[in-house]
């Protein structure tokens, strides 16, 4: 943190020229720094309010950094296990953490820089949201990367015999909710998923 502007204290008092950069998100810890000219003219209390800054800017990070995994192994052949993965017919049949949710509408364009959006609605029509991104690796049968928001998941497919596929999610967690909140619920869709591609596999 450094402080070099004319400052005769905190906000508000602090004009316009008090800027904040935040570098490399992901990468590594934000850079914060509050730039000023001198004289140097702060009250007592300003360095104390930017150790509190930076106590909670590193708790967020923290948690936002933090990716968790689950995954689920399918009784289906490597080929059905990744159709139903990205095809959006399949997708609103699985997308979904509880039965009173469902995944009305799907689209997916599966390149890298194409976009996709599942519309996760509650069954009653009390809520709904977009669950949308844009793919940043395709490696067909093998691995999907893609950023939603300021957050980052991916997916890997790894036959196990001619007949079983396990299918593993990495995600950043989001600042909202608890950990295992976040785990139960994108598990409970892996779950969901694989409920249906077993159905389709028993078909063929």
């Amino acid at each position: 943190v450094q402080l070099s502007e004319p400052c005769a204290g905190w906000p508000p008092s602090v004009p316009a020229p008090l800027k904040w950069r935040s570098l490399g998100w992901f990468s590594k810890p934000p850079a914060v720094r509050f730039i000023c000219k001198p004289p140097y003219r702060a009250l007592p209390g300003f360095n104390a309010t930017l150790d509190q800054l930076e106590s909670y800017l590193k708790g967020k990070v923290t948690h936002m950094n933090k990716a968790i995994s689950v995954s689920t192994i399918v009784e289906a052949p490597l080929q059905t296990a990744w159709e139903v993965y990205t095809q959006p017919q399949h997708i609103t049949q699985w997308n979904h953490a509880s039965d009173d949710w469902h995944c009305p509408s799907a689209t997916n364009d599966l390149r890298v820089g194409g976009r996709f959006s599942s519309t996760m609605a509650a069954r009653d029509g009390s809520f709904s949201f977009e669950f949308e991104g844009v793919y940043t690796r395709v490696e067909p049968h093998k691995l999907i990367a893609y950023d939603f928001g300021d957050r980052q998941a991916e997916v890997v497919f790894e036959p196990l015999t001619p007949g079983k596929t396990k299918v593993a999610v990495t995600f950043d967690l989001e600042d909202t909710n608890p950990e295992e909140l976040q785990r139960g619920g994108w598990q409970a869709i892996l779950e969901n998923y694989k409920k249906h591609a077993e159905s389709l596999a028993g078909q063929a």
